[in-house]
């Protein structure tokens, strides 16, 4: 009986781009990736890394140029977890300490990552950064415009995750930057509140001076928009 074989090349062919990044090698990566080697193969199972594509494993590792690479070959940059959802900004903050997080999240918001996607839970990349009280994160998502008003699936703002830290272990280092954090927080909470109470305000005014004070079907956009939250 005669029996075919793949050769090497087609075993290896849709897996050599994850391997590559789990072995850490820079020039097979590059090469790989000039050859139109899959990014989205997510079939390998080593240590955690199951079930993630080579992007999310170089997130995960804080390998800066192999995600750089991998985004300037058009890896997917929303791709998201199996289990729950987390969005790469997410596993940034999750699996890096503190300024590499932020490195990471700066290089992913940079290439287009949607800043306030949630996961399944409701969490966002400003949620998760509270909870991990990640000073340097959570203040570069309030500059980049990160919904601080945005709640989880049971209802916490990432001010009320923030305030729940336990900091009695902190150092005096860390309890500073946790202050500013919530001071930034809370600052763009009350932003936020008094731009929608400047919103209302705008709309019922238009409301009222059209004349449509009965008619809920003839309001202003903005007020229907608000009445519906």
């Amino acid at each position: 009986m005669d029996m075919v074989f793949e050769t090497t090349d087609e075993i290896d062919q849709t897996s050599a781009l994850w391997n590559a990044v789990a072995d850490n090698n820079k020039n097979a990566i590059v090469n790989l990736l000039k050859e139109g080697a899959n990014t989205e193969y997510s079939g390998e199972y080593r240590g955690e890394n199951l079930g993630c594509t080579p992007l999310q494993m170089a997130v995960r590792m804080g390998r800066f140029s192999m995600v750089k690479k991998l985004l300037e070959f058009k890896a997917n940059i929303h791709v998201r977890s199996d289990i729950i959802g987390e969005t790469l900004l997410h596993e940034a903050v999750e699996w890096l300490e503190s300024y590499k997080a932020f490195s990471m999240v700066r290089i992913l918001v940079e290439n287009g990552a949607v800043v306030d996607a949630t996961d399944y839970a409701g969490f966002t990349a400003l949620h998760e950064a509270a909870r991990k009280g990640n000073y340097f994160v959570v203040d570069f998502l309030i500059e980049k415009k990160a919904d601080v008003m945005i709640q989880t699936c049971d209802g916490q703002t990432a001010l009320e995750i923030f305030s729940a830290i336990d900091t009695f272990w902190l150092s005096a280092r860390w309890i500073g930057f946790m202050t500013k954090t919530k001071e930034s927080l809370e600052l763009e909470m009350k932003r936020s509140e008094k731009a929608k109470q400047r919103l209302v305000a705008f709309a019922m005014g238009q409301h009222k001076r059209l004349g449509q004070l009965s008619k809920v079907s003839t309001l202003h956009p903005e007020l229907v928009r608000m009445m519906l939250e």
